[in-house]
């Protein structure tokens, strides 16, 4: 169309004046009419599609070696609890018995009337004599063929064979086996001692006798009288 009055003219599009479509193909729609705005749940599923599948963390060889570590410490407790569990169960349970010794009683604190060909007055070393220092004592002299031949001391409580032959007044005293021996310093005879069930005995000699055979004697008149 053009103007009355001349001048310039512009072309008007009409319908008819639309590019013709190829049978069987989709025409292509315009800038113009595609919508602005997608629906909401296709734009979430376009977001899902575009994120990548996050792929599950690898497990570091330490924290893989701890773990075995746990797993092997708890069977070796649970093994060792069933063990314990079943020895205990079916072993059949021991009964100590502790044996003790008996203690023997010391012996009766009275002289033997005689020993051997030995022999002492009946009526003579029959009382003990309690001292100061709480020990008792007995004595009596011995006799052969009617003449004296020693004397017997025997005192408890002592433990100490020494100190028994220092408090009976035995100087240059001296081990002779399991026994000790010295001279008197009262009249210079020879003695002889042993300890038995915490007694001691001393045979001192009024005669001339070795202290090989009066240690002799006197372990003989201890054997007596300790039974």
């Amino acid at each position: 169309m053009s103007s009355n009055d001349g001048s310039s003219w512009r072309h008007v599009s009409s319908p008819s004046d639309a590019p013709a479509v190829a049978e069987g193909t989709e025409p292509v729609p315009s800038a113009a009419s595609e919508p602005t705005t997608a629906p909401q749940g296709a734009s979430r599923l376009r977001g899902r599609r575009r994120g990548p599948a996050r792929a599950a963390e690898p497990v570091s060889p330490r924290h893989r070696g701890l773990l075995i570590g746990l797993i092997i410490s708890a069977l070796v407790v649970g093994v060792a609890a069933i063990g314990g569990y079943l020895v205990s169960r079916y072993t059949p349970e021991t009964i100590s018995t502790q044996t003790v010794a008996p203690t023997r009683p010391p012996f009766k604190l009275e002289l033997p009337l005689q020993v051997g060909e030995y022999s002492r007055d009946a009526n003579q070393g029959n009382t003990p004599t309690k001292g100061v220092d709480g020990k008792t004592t007995l004595s009596a002299t011995y006799s052969k063929g009617g003449q004296p031949a020693f004397v017997l001391l025997v005192a408890r409580p002592y433990t100490d064979g020494k100190v028994f032959m220092q408090d009976l007044n035995m100087n240059v005293v001296a081990p002779v086996e399991d026994g000790m021996c010295g001279v008197s310093g009262d009249n210079n005879n020879d003695g002889c001692s042993l300890i038995r069930d915490n007694t001691g005995i001393l045979v001192l000699s009024t005669v001339d006798m070795s202290r090989t055979d009066l240690m002799a004697l006197t372990r003989r008149i201890a054997d007596q009288m300790a039974g």
